[in-house]
């Protein structure tokens, strides 16, 4: 079957930066992207006091989020190298965002400290397992996880919604402290996006048990092995 002018188009223009690109890891397509995160979200911090600078640049990083992992798959780059650079850009965001909130915030302090703990050593400690195990996708989970683990990562809406809760909760914590938000709608709106932050804290809870289970699952299998020698 003859394809369209478009989809011609569209598989010229994959080549070319396909040809320019590949030669390299460092030059991926997601790659480049994923630098482009890094810089917006360290500027988003530099000028963390002014929400007119802040808000744009953190809020581009994390719709690029979305972007790379499709640009990998389209141009067939993904790489280790770039999982990593995606991982440690949201976990550093994140917890930069939980220590401005601190700084706004000092009467809530210590639930965005334990919102911070939660969500890198969570991450830490899934992505260690499956580096243990050998996984290549660290969000397939094997048989006997927790349910609500489960539910997170294999109902992907599901994820994105408290993925982009949980960021929009922190976000309109950020401009509350500049605008106030005492209309009857933006409370309703921070109740719902609270409610997602909840969840979101919760699978990290989860995740966090369970990799920490299969590790010492490993171990135990590993102790069994050496005894039968």
């Amino acid at each position: 079957m003859q394809k369209s002018p478009v989809v011609n188009t569209w598989l010229a223009i994959k080549k070319v930066i396909q040809d320019l690109t590949s030669w390299s890891v460092y030059l991926y397509v997601p790659n480049l992207i994923g630098y482009s995160r890094v810089i917006l979200s360290l500027l988003s911090f530099i000028f963390y006091q002014s929400p007119y600078i802040f808000l744009p640049c953190y809020a581009i990083s994390f719709v690029l989020d979305a972007v790379d992992g499709t640009a990998a798959r389209a141009f067939d780059q993904c790489s280790q190298f770039g999982a990593i650079l995606d991982m440690f850009t949201d976990r550093g965001s994140v917890a930069c965002l939980y220590a401005i909130l601190c700084i706004f915030y000092p009467k809530y302090a210590a639930i965005f400290l334990i919102g911070g703990f939660l969500d890198i050593t969570s991450h830490y400690v899934h992505m260690y397992k499956a580096s243990m195990y050998g996984e290549k996708n660290h969000k397939k989970l094997p048989p006997g996880t927790f349910w609500f683990l489960r539910l997170y990562y294999e109902k992907r809406k599901f994820m994105g919604a408290c993925c982009i809760g949980n960021e929009s909760f922190l976000l309109g914590l950020y401009m509350m402290h500049f605008h106030n938000g005492s209309c009857p709608v933006c409370q309703g709106l921070m109740a719902i996006l609270g409610f997602l932050w909840l969840c979101k804290a919760f699978a990290h809870i989860c995740q966090m048990c369970s990799g920490m289970w299969w590790m010492a699952e490993f171990d135990r299998q590993a102790r069994r092995s050496q005894q039968a020698k």
